[in-house]
């Protein structure tokens, strides 16, 4: 790089002034700093002691530099929070090193997605060089411990003249979100989004990407699950889906190539490709499952080996020949989808906290004769107090003893990102969902890992359960519909219900006690689940379709035991549609991808039959039943 321009990135960094920095504020500055926010959009009561950047000396004026304070904040874990303005940046924000695991459990949440700005320097020192791209906000990398990572209404300006400058180097694992998110170059600029190394699963929603040269790298090993992503202006690729990627409804505009699908699994339900200037929409040189494309300016659709798959529409297609057991459908069971219900954001004036009630005590004897706080008296009042937004306040862990029953006014239970654990000993549920005024009802954004919380669903009303770790789901026969985003449980029981999952991730191992015949992850009985993104690991059956039931999944399998014995799918008198992707560690691959029994009839595709991608296997659609 020449002199001059060295010169010139210097000199823009000398005019700019610094922020103040208060490495660890005070409650009472905490407090401060949220009771000033004011205006429309997230706006969380003062009470509930998020971390504000602006209590760590964050100007927000689009002037003064603004890297230490945001810096000092982020090296906090919880709700990490951005009042609306615009936050100038002259070097990179990374999580700090978490000794022997992976930086965890940061949360950034905006104000609003237009009216918090985080932008970098102009011409900045440290993103000149293309060749050694550096991204502006850094969440975690290595090992998949990232936990709950996770960015929310927040627009990344990587400035002018910045060629090497990543937007966003996202890294979760088993939970964590990038959602209505703008990442945008006015140019030149390297990636928006990348997502890389042993990272996911991970969910990204409502994301537009304006220029730089590659909108968004998903390589994330441990997949990525995104829905409703806009892609703007790129110079080379709209994105590359580079391992394992689900998407939903991708809008491109591009004179290049809108996607390309290099990874051992790619879906893309949905798609709108415009602006192209002749060559492929779609390049594809995995393994690739794609549904319901529209293509305009592209000489082709679709790009695959020696195939070109003209446009401009295609209603369905799949890299490798489809597998369709006890019948000749060879097609998607292609399940009606419909986007998780929007509930309004209640002003702070409407939200109570649990902290405003008293908390029971409690003697467990296996805890020893010490009392333990029980929250759950307290939260049971605040449901029943009549506000719609019920919230936790960080600063402790709060621990429930005895079920909650979710009714009255109450819309929205709220964790800010907090702890909560229920009682192991008893397997008590924690929140049972009750009728109450409200239509639907939102359980979301709680650091619930390991803390054994079950969810009952009793109502005809529609639950929706986002950003947590739970131990089960139970839905009674009748209950309203459920809708599930970026969340992990062991277990979920449906009985003739509807379920709409995005980046759903279940865990869980059998024991010999359970044999021949041990609980599945996922029971549908005579109900409809449609599961974009789900990834799992260890040795259960996965899915247990039964009694009529229709199941349509897009998965990902981490066959990570020494045995796995069990079907990784049954459908039983039912009818599925499955693409599967699966990795084998241990060399223990599932015997049996889909059981089909029908009529007392059992037939198996086996994993010696199925498509090979390494020692697991790869396959973009099999089918049971259907017509």
């Amino acid at each position: 790089m020449a002199d001059a321009d060295v010169l010139a990135r210097q000199n823009n960094l000398a005019r700019v002034e610094h922020s103040p920095v208060i490495e660890s504020p005070s409650d009472q500055q905490i407090l401060a700093a949220n009771e000033k926010v004011t205006g429309s959009g997230m706006v969380i009561p003062a009470g509930a002691n998020v971390l504000n950047v602006k209590a760590f000396g964050a100007m927000g004026d689009g002037v003064h530099d603004d890297t230490a304070a945001i810096q000092a904040a982020y090296n906090r874990t919880g709700l990490i929070y951005f009042p609306n303005g615009t936050y100038l940046v002259t070097s990179q924000i990374k999580a700090p090193p978490r000794k022997g695991s992976a930086s965890s459990r940061r949360i950034i949440q905006g104000q609003s997605t237009q009216g918090v700005i985080i932008k970098l320097l102009d011409q900045c020192p440290g993103f000149e060089d293309a060749q050694q791209p550096r991204s502006v906000l850094v969440t975690s990398w290595g090992v998949a411990q990232a936990f709950r990572n996770s960015v929310r209404n927040v627009t990344i300006d990587v400035g002018a003249n910045n060629p090497a400058a990543v937007g966003l180097e996202f890294f979760a694992s088993n939970q964590g979100v990038v959602s209505d998110v703008v990442l945008r170059s006015p140019g030149p600029g390297h990636t928006g989004l990348l997502l890389k190394g042993d990272n996911g699963p991970l969910y990204v929603k409502n994301l537009t990407v304006e220029g730089f040269d590659t909108g968004i790298n998903a390589s994330a090993n441990q997949s990525a699950t995104m829905e409703g992503i806009t892609l703007q202006r790129q110079n080379a690729l709209g994105m590359l889906a580079g391992n394992k990627t689900f998407i939903r409804n991708l809008v491109s505009n591009n004179t290049v190539a809108a996607l390309k699908a290099s990874g051992q699994a790619t879906s893309l339900l949905g798609a709108k490709l415009t602006g192209g200037q002749g060559g492929p929409a779609v390049i594809v040189t995995g393994m690739a499952f794609l549904r319901g494309l529209t293509t305009e300016g592209y000489d082709v659709a679709v790009e695959h080996k020696d195939q070109q798959i003209s446009g401009p529409q295609i209603t369905e297609w799949t890299s490798r020949e489809p597998i369709a057991l006890i019948s000749d459908v060879k097609h998607s069971l292609n399940l009606p989808i419909q986007s998780v219900p929007q509930v309004d954001w209640d002003d702070p004036k409407h939200w109570v906290s649990v902290a405003d009630y008293k908390p029971g005590t409690i003697t467990i004897a296996r805890a020893g004769t010490k009392p333990k706080q029980d929250w759950s008296p307290a939260l049971q009042q605040a449901i029943d107090s009549g506000a719609t937004t019920v919230y936790f306040p960080r600063g402790q862990e709060y621990e429930l003893y005895s079920p909650i029953r979710v009714r009255r006014n109450v819309r929205r239970i709220i964790g800010c990102e907090v702890g909560i654990r229920s009682d192991t000993s008893a397997g008590k549920p924690a929140f049972i969902i009750e009728d109450g005024t409200a239509p639907t009802v939102v359980l979301e954004r709680f650091d619930s890992m390991y803390g054994n919380v079950h969810v009952k669903h009793r109502s005809s009303r529609t639950l929706v359960i986002e950003n947590m770790v739970l131990e089960e789901v139970d839905l009674a026969a009748g209950s309203g519909d459920l809708f599930v985003s970026d969340t992990c449980f062991a277990f979920l029981n449906i009985r003739g219900n509807r379920v709409w999952a995005r980046q759903l991730d279940m865990e869980g191992s059998y024991t010999d006690a359970e044999l021949p015949l041990p609980r599945p992850n996922v029971r549908n009985e005579g109900g409809t689940l449609w599961v974009l993104g789900m990834k799992t690991e260890q040795n259960r059956t996965k899915i247990w379709t039964a009694g009529g039931g229709r199941t349509e999944v897009y998965a990902y399998i981490l066959a990570n035991r020494a045995s796995n014995p069990q079907p990784m799918f049954v459908s039983e008198a039912s009818t599925v549609s499955l693409n599967v992707c699966e990795s084998v560690l241990r060399n223990s691959p599932f015997d049996v991808i889909l059981r089909v029994i029908d009529n007392q009839k059992v037939t198996d595709l086996r994993h010696n039959d199925a498509p090979k991608h390494g020692p697991g296997c790869s396959i973009p659609l099999v089918t049971a039943g259907g017509r």
